[in-house]
């Protein structure tokens, strides 16, 4: 079969049952299909890209080399581009998908997961090489960046040549190219233009699982019914968690979802899984399988753990020597190496087995069956019992046992699983490929072999199929409905967001303080000093940076408790179309979501383009007052002086003297500080008091009455974490000092409280006071 053309290849798997049954007798010398080729260099090239721009010649150079030695291979071939009108249809259907996304830069900039993105996409294209994340406040670099860049690094590389500007049509356009060769290749082999939509629209687009049925099941079907009408009719997702007393997030996202948040995890995950798919039994395939591995790894290293069990898969009815060759023994392993110790060197996330975080085995086993009906059970059921032989197929049935393993093993997060969302998108893509071929298939025409009529009972059972597959992609539809409700452009050019932003959401790897001697050796020097800031414009309770029309506050040290009540002021004049004063006010709150406990506050705001004459910036809390307020001068260049308005002092020593006349009584306890509680308050105070008084950090530990209160990263230690730095919320008052702690809202058993000396651990007092049932308290006992 060594004449065979290599068109029909992807168009013989899986477009009749006899593909199944038994494997096409490929030869060694058939080239590798042009689209195929392709997608290999969409996610070789990057690698390469990193490896000259990252590391020393002497290191990047030759494994660059390595690299392209090991797939050149799979490489060789025409390059003649024949698209068929199905194939240049579906690619045109893709482009019009990515400019529904923040990638395209037409609907919801803004939004969350894009902006981590857009940071590190600017200072990879503003930055010195390698990049090291910038840290607000901070004059010297920050750490070394650890991100899997796979899908950034080549856009980047445009806005570095190019400037920050061509960051506007690079990044879209090299989604749309890794979209388009996905779409491309899974409407391969089939004729019509109608045919090849249905499987891109199917397979790609609107895949998911059955999110509406998880929450009937959750509510009870004519409340839940209603329920899910009345956000239908508010426009609100439809996209829920399946039990609301669940510990963690345990759902399988929509494709939708997962490309508009995070498309270099779709992308990865969709062209390594059609790869392995299509090229199954290619030798010049199998021959560098193990690279494949290490660059997918390169854009999401968890959707190459999930993609790795679908790789073993392979070996089924293949000979063991086709997989035995340099590139999978020599080259695979040494870029593995070395990505293993940029990527492993960061901060791990937590991580765990499911049932650590559940109290009742019971209810874990209930959530973890519901996920599994609600998500795939019934698609791979119905895909089963269509095509019977698909049971046949290793892939179909290494997809089905990864998708049971997933779930019981958390990463990341406890509340929101990274492993739960990324891991098994490759399985997902087995079951969503399939689904859309036979879609696909049952269409006029659709594919170029065309079989007799099926049993009925196939017919019924893709007559269901169809119906799951429709409710499923109910999710889809919002997320698109939600992206079209938002729409708005933020030029890259303008905008002031850097990979501090990576720092505090913590998405993907973390970043790490310091880099491993060996690592430092290979890579670059950097010559600069990371990504710019901006111009700082005021200094105090909060640092501002300017950049363009957007205002960045930064605090390096963020109270949670504090900072989560608290809202922004934004108030100015800036000169208006027609040259007179135009009064403006950008007051909003502090985002949640990028509070966290030891990392900086960081908000920023877009403010009106035009010239700003007069700014007054500042913090307040509702029904309290205002914390510090600055006002801000601009000269006709730009330049700002700044005049300070109220200090935050001002406004806590205000606070604590109120709490100082509230309190009932003798102090709950005594010792370096004496605590008061004050309704819902821990008042410490001491008089006199000196800097070494508040140097050491407060220890603040609540032990509730009910440990299933606690959060659920909590519960492990069995008490809520609530220490504190004297700075972030204390005052001098009345010739001594004060600070205080907010308590949980639920029942409290007992709280301990002193102070702990950071860089040795040493505690230099401690206190426990408990607390009875009626809420009033016992003093327990002292240790200095």
């Amino acid at each position: 079969m060594s004449g065979s053309s290599p068109d029909s290849w992807s168009a013989k798997i899986f477009t009749d049952e006899s593909s199944l049954r038994q494997a096409p007798g490929l030869q060694a010398s058939d080239p590798l299909p042009l689209p195929h080729r392709l997608a290999l260099l969409y996610l070789a090239v990057p690698f390469a890209v990193w490896l000259i721009g990252w590391f020393e010649w002497w290191v990047g150079v030759p494994l660059a080399l390595l690299l392209f030695v090991a797939i050149a291979p799979a490489l060789r071939g025409p390059w003649r581009v024949r698209l068929t009108r199905a194939g240049a249809g579906v690619a045109l259907a893709m482009l019009a998908v990515v400019m529904l996304l923040p990638a395209g830069g037409l609907f919801a900039p803004e939004m969350q997961d894009w902006l981590a993105h857009r940071g590190l996409l600017l200072d990879l294209g503003r930055g010195d090489w390698p990049t090291h994340v910038t840290l607000f406040g901070d004059e010297e670099p920050g750490p070394l960046l650890r991100y899997y860049l796979g899908y950034h690094i080549v856009p980047g590389l445009g806005g570095k040549w190019l400037g920050a500007a061509a960051l506007n049509w690079l990044v879209p356009l090299w989604t749309w190219a890794g979209l388009a060769l996905l779409a491309v290749l899974c409407a391969r082999g089939l004729r019509s233009v109608g045919a090849a939509l249905v499987a891109a629209a199917v397979g790609l687009v609107l895949f998911s699982g059955m999110d509406a049925l998880g929450y009937l099941l959750r509510e009870g079907v004519l409340d839940g019914a209603a329920r899910l009408w009345e956000r239908v009719r508010s426009r609100q997702s439809p996209v829920f968690l399946i039990t609301p007393d669940s510990p963690m997030f345990l759902e399988y996202l929509s494709f939708a979802l997962q490309l508009r948040n995070s498309p270099h995890h779709f992308l990865a995950a969709g062209l390594g899984t059609v790869l392995l798919l299509q090229l199954r039994h290619a030798p010049r395939f199998q021959m560098m399988v193990g690279v494949v591995l290490v660059v997918v790894a390169w854009t999401s290293t968890l959707v190459a753990l999930g993609l790795a069990p679908l790789a073993a898969c392979l070996l089924w009815r293949n000979r063991l020597r086709r997989f035995l060759t340099w590139p999978n023994l020599v080259a695979a392993p040494v870029l593995a190496a070395l990505l293993a110790l940029y990527l492993a060197s960061a901060e791990w996330q937590a991580h765990g087995w499911l049932l650590s975080l559940y109290a009742s085995e019971t209810q874990a086993l209930r959530d973890v069956l519901v996920l599994y009906l609600t998500e795939f059970a019934l698609i791979a059921l119905l895909v089963w019992a269509a095509r019977p032989a698909i049971v046949r197929d290793p892939f179909f049935v290494g997809a089905v046992l990864v998708l049971l393993t997933v779930p019981w093993f958390w990463y990341g997060d406890p509340d929101f699983s990274e492993s739960i969302l990324r891991a098994p998108l490759p399985a997902l893509f087995v079951l969503a490929y399939h689904a859309a071929r036979l879609v696909a298939d049952r269409l006029p025409a659709g594919a170029r072999h065309v079989a007799a009529t099926p049993p009925r009972r196939r017919r019924i059972a893709f007559g269901l199929l169809l119906c799951v597959l429709g409710v499923g992609a109910l999710s889809a539809f919002a997320e698109f409905g939600n992206v079209l409700r938002r729409p708005g452009w933020l030029p890259y050019q303008h905008s002031h967001l850097t990979t501090a932003l990576l720092s505090i959401k913590d998405i993907g790897q973390r970043i790490a303080p310091d880099s491993p001697p060996l690592l430092r050796a290979l890579l670059r020097v950097p010559a600069g000093k990371g990504g710019p800031k901006g111009t700082l414009v005021l200094q105090g309770d909060y640092h501002v940076y300017r950049r363009g029309s957007v205002f960045v506050f930064v605090r390096k040290v963020c109270d949670v408790d504090f900072e989560s009540t608290t809202r922004f002021l934004v108030r100015g004049v800036g000169a208006g179309a027609d040259g007179l004063p135009a009064p403006f006010v950008r007051d909003f709150p502090m985002r949640p979501a990028h509070l966290r406990r030891g990392r900086p506050c960081l908000q920023w705001r877009r403010l009106p383009s035009a010239a700003i004459a007069r700014l007054r910036l500042g913090q307040s809390v509702p029904g309290e007052g205002v914390v510090w307020e600055s006002e801000l001068v601009f000269d006709a260049d730009g330049g700002a002086s700044a005049r300070n308005v109220r200090q935050r002092e001002t406004f806590f020593a205000a606070r604590y003297r109120a709490l100082l006349d509230a309190r009932v009584g003798a102090p709950a306890a005594r010792s370096t500080f004496d605590v008061h509680v004050s309704g819902d308050d821990l008042l410490f105070t001491k008089a006199p008091c000196g800097a070494a008084d508040t140097a050491a950090k407060f220890l603040t530990h609540v032990f509730p009455a009910r440990p299933e209160a606690l959060p659920s990263h909590r519960r492990g230690h069995g008490f809520d974490n609530l220490d504190f730095h004297f700075g972030q919320r204390g005052a001098r008052v009345e010739a001594g000092c004060a600070t205080a702690v907010a308590l949980p809202r639920y029942p409290i058993q007992r709280v301990r409280l002193g102070q702990w000396r950071e860089r040795d651990g040493a505690v230099l007092w401690q206190a426990d006071i408990d607390f009875e049932p009626d809420d009033s308290v016992i003093n327990k006992g002292i240790r200095q």
